[in-house]
């Protein structure tokens, strides 16, 4: 068997691209904001989007170190995913990888964001969210 120098480069260099990614950067989180009270159990988690990946994967935690009640969502099509698994008055952490067919970025820095439902205040007749006006809209 002759050994073809040229096809050998070619696919050295065809292989060390693929297998070296270096484009799969920590995503930047959109939504919920950090260090923020949502008054809502079921959120639309929000990054931006990789232009080499294939899926994301979101993790959630009542923890810094992402140890205690940890939910997985893997494979994301998108660069968002509604969760409505929520529990009310807890905090949580969350954080995002991409994942380009090959390997796996590292995980987005955390954000924390605390929920919160009014309706759980006894005897409460009203609510007005800071954001919105009296008619929800706005």
């Amino acid at each position: 068997m002759k050994f073809n120098s040229t096809f050998h480069c070619a696919l050295v260099l065809f292989l060390s691209v693929i297998f070296s990614n270096t484009s799969a950067q920590p995503l930047t989180l959109v939504y919920p904001q950090n260090n923020v009270t949502v008054d809502t159990t079921a959120i639309t988690f929000n990054w931006n989007s990789e232009t080499t990946a294939v899926s994301y994967d979101l993790q959630l935690a009542t923890d810094a170190a992402f140890t205690l009640n940890v939910q997985n969502f893997n494979g994301i099509a998108s660069a968002s995913k509604f969760v409505n698994t929520l529990s009310s008055d807890q905090t949580y952490y969350w954080h995002v990888r991409s994942f380009d067919g090959f390997t796996y970025s590292g995980w987005s820095p955390y954000r924390v964001f605390s929920t919160f439902i009014p309706s759980d205040i006894a005897g409460l007749k009203l609510w007005l969210r800071a954001d919105r006006g009296i008619d929800g809209k706005s």
